[in-house]
């Protein structure tokens, strides 16, 4: 099995089950914006907030379940027209919630006492992390018109670039050896134990970014000025305090790692020399040749091999977690090999709605393929302890 299954969500477009469910995602985003005239004061906070946690609950269950249906199917194939389309109707039905959420949030800021009234209620005491970031980010919002019309603008802005670049770069086509490859595939022959074979790939993929160079830069470009542009808007000093924030970390934080990478650049600028003469470079190590493999150590990996390989090795960490990536190798939750239209690299991606995750990869058999699977099953463990 070198493909995912996502039958666990629905069988296909055409399943009778997508269908009412995405009709009742719809129909459940109606009912939930009638709750807006609850927020127009504040008493009665306790009972509007669990009304409030309860019913936006339900609906981003139903609302993962749908996006990552769609999404892991647009992942595998960027040209599929029922998942491009399934994807715009979400996302456009998503947008019509940013008035009420807009307004929860300023309704949270004028909440008298909100800690205390979360430290009376267990139910809300479960939901104080949510709470207590909800009110923080609140204070970032702008007018709920405006608001609305970011939410509206972002689907032909920043999202859209993304998936152009996105498309792009799963279906340009490599000219390599007299065939065409994907990114992927020439990308994966920096591992390859011939020099020729690396050199050759590494000038093929350059030669192929001349075909979209240009596109993705305008894509990426237009991504960050929309960034640049809201977060001075929301009061940011810039782009990456509004990283910083929303990735729950602190600058000195930050700061710390980056002085801790730099710290180390001298131990691995040595072992980049030493692996540049080894390979016969006499002016530095190119970067065709940074992933190169050095010694007698050539092995390339079946995918029953890897999988094994990762088994053994997990075993050595504790029980549950080589439990968890053989259900993974056995049930559908990985997809293997690179192929035009997939992604590239590789992710997880935690499925809270079937307590599940699905993992990509773009396998060809190299050791560094072993490492980046058994690391995004990392991601798969962790999301089976929040899901547990």
């Amino acid at each position: 099995m070198t493909t995912w299954n996502l039958d666990k969500l629905y069988h296909g477009f055409d399943d009778k089950l997508y269908l009412f469910d995405i009709d009742r995602f719809e129909k459940e985003i109606e009912n939930f914006l009638r709750m807006e005239t609850i927020f127009e004061n504040v008493e009665d906070a306790n009972d509007k907030l669990q009304t409030y946690l309860k019913a936006i609950t339900d609906l981003f269950t139903l609302a993962d379940k749908l996006f990552q249906f769609v999404s892991l199917t647009e992942a595998t194939d960027s040209t599929n027209q029922n998942a491009i389309k399934a994807l715009n109707r979400l996302q456009n039905q998503v947008t019509r919630l940013t008035p009420i959420q807009t307004k929860f949030g300023k309704w949270l800021l004028q909440v008298p006492n909100l800690e205390e009234l979360i430290d009376k209620d267990d139910y809300l005491k479960e939901h104080r992390f949510h709470l207590m970031e909800a009110r923080t980010n609140a204070s970032r919002l702008l007018d709920e018109q405006t608001e609305i019309l970011i939410a509206k603008l972002r689907q032909n802005g920043s999202v859209a670039w993304s998936r152009l670049q996105s498309l792009l770069t799963s279906t340009v086509g490599v000219d390599y050896q007299g065939e065409e490859i994907t990114l992927s595939q020439v990308r994966n022959l920096a591992y390859d134990e011939n020099a020729e074979v690396r050199k050759n790939a590494y000038e093929a993929e350059l030669k192929a970014y001349n075909k979209i160079d240009k596109s993705v830069a305008f894509a990426l470009n237009a991504i960050k000025g929309e960034v640049n542009t809201l977060s001075e808007r929301r009061g940011y000093a810039s782009a990456l305090d509004q990283a910083l924030e929303q990735s729950r970390m602190s600058r000195p934080t930050l700061d710390a790692m980056i002085e801790a990478m730099e710290e180390y650049l001298p131990m691995f600028r040595t072992y980049l020399k030493r692996k540049a003469k080894l390979l016969g470079h006499t002016n530095g190590l190119p970067f065709y040749d940074l992933f190169a493999p050095v010694g007698n150590v050539n092995k390339t990996f079946t995918i029953e091999e890897a999988n094994q390989y990762i088994l053994k090795n997990f075993a050595t960490f504790n029980e549950r977690l080589p439990e968890m990536a053989g259900r993974a190798f056995h049930e559908g939750w990985i997809d293997y090999l690179p192929k035009k239209g997939k992604v590239g690299g590789a992710f997880c991606s935690n499925i809270h709605s079937i307590g599940e995750s699905r993992v990509l990869t773009n396998f060809t058999g190299a050791f560094g393929d072993v490492i980046t699977l058994a690391h995004e099953l990392g991601h798969a463990y962790h999301g089976e302890a929040i899901f547990t």
